[in-house]
């Protein structure tokens, strides 16, 4: 999201999804940007990463828009947990979305009432320094953390792109925060 108001977002068990991902440009980023685990900015090649803070703040055990937080006034960055409802429930097979012609999958949840699509953006790779799996596997971030250097994300991966085939893997993982992955808003 660019700062511009795209919609009201998708409510799934319970939870509301923002309709596209973070950094969202009609046509120069449809499937948004990639983002440095704690840090507001989408990420530059040039720019160094530095220590991050916390996405998450936590006030009277609820979770509140930290000041990095890259997701808009009134959205913020989701739990593990929230993520797990996504991909412990109903998704379609890898397939590519008419309305973007993006590849990704559709996730409705335990419920399986409505669903939110997520692009399969790839993701940066800190190790190689440089974008991997455009098209054929999506990484999101969850605001949960292990430790100072790890968080937790979920993820769903396509050996194949032109099939529309099952993934290979559905799930969550845990993963360094110098790598860069998208980030899907949920409403506060």
């Amino acid at each position: 999201m660019d700062g511009k108001w795209i919609g009201e977002g998708v409510e799934i068990d319970g939870t509301v999804w923002a309709p596209v991902n973070c950094g969202y440009r009609r046509g120069s980023a449809p499937a948004g940007a990639l983002y440095h685990w704690g840090r507001p900015d989408a990420i530059t090649y040039h720019s160094i990463v530095k220590e991050s803070d916390s996405w998450m703040n936590v006030v009277n055990d609820e979770l509140i828009h930290a000041i990095n937080d890259p997701c808009p006034k009134g959205w913020r960055v989701p739990t593990d947990t929230e993520l797990a409802k996504l991909y412990k429930g109903k998704f379609t097979p890898f397939s590519k979305d008419e309305a973007s012609g993006l590849y990704g999958r559709s996730f409705s949840g335990i419920e399986g009432r409505v669903s939110v699509f997520l692009p399969a953006a790839g993701f940066y790779d800190s190790s190689v320094a440089e974008d991997i799996y455009v098209g054929r596997e999506g990484r999101y971030w969850s605001c949960s953390q292990k430790d100072s250097t790890v968080a937790k994300f979920m993820f769903f991966i396509n050996d194949d792109p032109s099939e529309e085939a099952d993934p290979v893997l559905t799930g969550s993982a845990e993963a360094t925060k110098l790598d860069a992955y998208s980030v899907r808003c949920v409403k506060i």
